[in-house]
C-alpha cells in the first residue's frame, strides 16, 4: 500500500532513515528533537516528536514520540500521544496512547493501553534522551 497523504511526505524539518539504510546493533536508540521518518529498517528504539514508519519501513524495538504514525511495520511496543495504525501497516506489540486511530486493513497484534496523559517517556524525551553518555 503506498502513502496517499502530503503531510507524512518528508520534509526539510525531517530526519530520515531512507529505504536503502538498516540500522542495528545493541542497545541502539535513535532520537529526533523532531520529526523522523523510517523508510528503511532500525533494530533499535525510535524516539522522536514525531515519527512516521513509511510503507516499507521496519523497526524492531520502542517506537516513542507524541504522534506516531505507521504504514510499515514495528515489532515493539509503541507509546505515542496520538497513535495512527494505516491501512497495511503491521504492529506486534503493545500499543501506549491517549487517542489511536486504526484504519481498515491495519493489523494489530499486542495489547492497547489508553493513557489519561503522555506516557512518561514522551513528557521526558527532552530533558532525558538528549544527553549523550
Amino acid at each position: 500500500m503506498t502513502e496517499s497523504n502530503p503531510d507524512n511526505a518528508p520534509d526539510t524539518h525531517t530526519s530520515m532513515i531512507s529505504r536503502d539504510l538498516t540500522i542495528l546493533g545493541r542497545n541502539v536508540r535513535i532520537v529526533s528533537k523532531g520529526k523522523i521518518r523510517v523508510d528503511g529498517e532500525v533494530q533499535g528504539d525510535v524516539l522522536g516528536t514525531e515519527v512516521v514508519i513509511g510503507d516499507i519501513g521496519k523497526v524492531s524495538g520502542e517506537v516513542s514520540a507524541e504522534k506516531v504514525t505507521v504504514f510499515g511495520s514495528i515489532t515493539g511496543t509503541i507509546r505515542g500521544s496520538r497513535v495512527l495504525l494505516e491501512a497495511g501497516s503491521k504492529v506486534e506489540g503493545d500499543v501506549h496512547h491517549e487517542t489511536l486511530s486504526v484504519h481498515e486493513g491495519a493489523q494489530m497484534d499486542g495489547h492497547l493501553y489508553r493513557n489519561r496523559e503522555a506516557p512518561e517517556p514522551i513528557r521526558t524525551i527532552a530533558k532525558a534522551h538528549f544527553r549523550v553518555p
